[in-house]
């Protein structure tokens, strides 16, 4: 299991448990989840495919 099927399959079971807490902020995994799928749908409709090198600043 990869991270990103981890992530899918935490925000399906607890979608409002907390993910990630940095400072006085906390996203849950179902908020984790569409930001990576909105980051994901964003990269491909740059022609960024799978398994190639990207960055982010």
């Amino acid at each position: 299991m990869n991270i990103s099927e981890l992530l899918a399959r935490n925000a399906r079971k607890f979608p409002e448990k907390t993910a990630v807490i940095e400072g006085e902020s906390a996203l849950s995994y179902a908020e984790v989840n569409r930001m990576v799928n909105r980051l994901a749908s964003s990269l491909a409709r740059l022609a960024v495919g799978r398994g190639e090198a990207s960055a982010v600043c």
